[in-house]
């Protein structure tokens, strides 16, 4: 289900990335408000991933793999889909991260896992973005 889900979502943002840009950025700041949830109400988080598994990380990565095709499609926005892929898959890891230690504890190391290749996605997308307006000028 989760792959037809992103699937589409590619196919959306490889045929119309302008529209696609809007559902990106609040996808983004969904990952984001519930990350910070967790952060706040870790017990409650904690209950329903282990009833439901790894709900954030895996909402994390169905959001990245979209920004890092509409990052590599439309090359004007590479930026923005950096600086979006790095709050995305960034998130979930801050989340746990301040978390109390008791409920931290071997989480922290698998969400990182999952979704710190997004995060180097990101800030590769954003060196890039960089060094093609250095050499463009």
């Amino acid at each position: 289900m989760f792959g037809l889900v992103i699937i589409a979502t590619v196919v959306w943002v490889w045929l119309h990335p302008s529209s696609a840009r809007i559902y990106l950025f609040i996808a983004a700041a969904a990952i984001a408000a519930l990350s910070l949830w967790w952060g706040l109400a870790p017990q409650f988080w904690t209950n329903l991933m282990d009833e439901n598994g790894p709900v954030i990380p895996v909402a994390a990565i169905m959001v990245s793999i979209p920004l890092l095709m509409w990052g590599w499609h439309t090359k004007s926005s590479a930026r923005s889909a950096g600086i979006l892929l790095v709050i995305v898959a960034s998130a979930p890891i801050l989340g746990v991260a301040v978390s109390p230690p008791d409920v931290a504890r071997g989480v922290l190391t698998a969400v990182a896992i999952m979704t710190e290749p997004y995060v180097i996605g990101g800030i590769l997308y954003i060196l890039s973005s960089l060094n093609a307006k250095a050499t463009s000028q």
